[in-house]
């Protein structure tokens, strides 16, 4: 194999994760052209990373590291993901970076946050063993359509565990149910003109390896799921849903909706609407028909009565 020798430590990673048996120091300085001293000092800040490597006079054996989601282990998102072991919001961070200019599909990832934000704006703690990350956008679509986007993702994320031959559901306008329960929600901000979103915040929150409330993909595979893995195929595939354009979003999500025929009470203008769950607009809201076949436009700001 051939090793792009740019990051000697990624390629010493790279090879003791694909060797079955101990390499020793002087392979990796052949292949590396570096010192043995080098290799060695590699190793070392492999190790502070939380990867387990055992060291002997033999040789380097990779044996396991904690679930970690380090920038190097996403090589097809490396110049658009910015990776922090603990924050206070990936949306905060991503807002900040918006305003600076940053580009449009730049991800932010967290191992764990302390003011993680849900819809209604309250404050939870997000555990370890989870994903939770932001996408900064910059769609090219009026301010009314931008319901859209929460849409979007959610069949991205539909896809992914469809890609593990997991069946789940939409829950409008932002939640993703496995039988019933939650395994991952949605959390969208815009800013920008009537005409034109100037940017656009995805936080998506993920129950991975984690045991808080809903369901975990741990709990339905049951076994523990390498998040670097899931993080890089979920982002492959709510990405390929943005490049497909958002035409055919209202249709992708109603195929997998979870209220789809339902009855459903929501508050409009403090007085109650109850209807069962029609379809969704081209903006991505949703229609309600009473039963005296008037249909109602619900919002994402509407408040859901149980």
């Amino acid at each position: 194999m051939v090793y792009d020798k740019k990051d000697n430590k990624l390629v010493i990673l790279d090879i003791l994760k694909n060797s079955s048996s101990r390499v020793s120091g002087e392979e990796l300085s052949r292949i590396t052209s570096i010192s043995r001293v080098g290799v060695w000092k590699h190793i070392n800040s492999l190790k502070k990373h939380g990867y387990k490597i055992d060291s002997t006079r033999s040789g380097y054996l990779f044996e396991s590291s904690r679930d970690l989601l380090q920038k190097w282990e996403f090589p097809r998102f490396k110049n658009s993901i910015n990776f922090y072991p603990e924050i206070d919001s990936t949306m905060k961070k991503a807002k900040s970076l918006a305003l600076s200019g940053a580009k449009d599909r730049t991800i932010i990832a967290a191992e764990k946050q302390t003011q993680g934000r849900d819809r209604k704006g309250g404050i939870w703690e997000s555990e370890e063993g989870g994903l939770y990350f932001t996408i900064i956008l910059r769609p090219e679509l009026p301010l009314n359509y931008y319901n859209l986007i929460t849409l979007a993702t959610a069949v991205g994320v539909r896809n992914y565990l469809k890609s593990l031959d997991i069946d789940s559901s939409c829950k409008w306008p932002n939640d993703i149910l496995i039988g019933g329960e939650k395994i991952s929600g949605i959390l969208t901000e815009i800013s920008g003109s009537p005409e034109k979103i100037e940017y656009a915040l995805v936080g998506v929150g993920m129950n991975i390896n984690n045991t808080s409330s809903g369901i975990s993909l741990k709990d339905v595979m049951r076994n523990e799921v390498p998040r670097n893995i899931a993080l890089n195929d979920l982002l492959i595939n709510i990405f390929t849903i943005y490049d497909s354009g958002f035409k055919d979003i209202p249709q992708l999500w109603s195929s997998g909706s979870a209220f789809r025929g339902t009855e459903l009470t929501y508050k409009i203008n403090n007085s109650r609407t109850t209807g069962r769950c029609k379809s969704i607009t081209r903006e991505g809201n949703l229609i309600l028909e009473t039963e005296e076949g008037e249909e109602k436009i619900i919002f994402p700001g509407d408040e859901r009565i149980v």
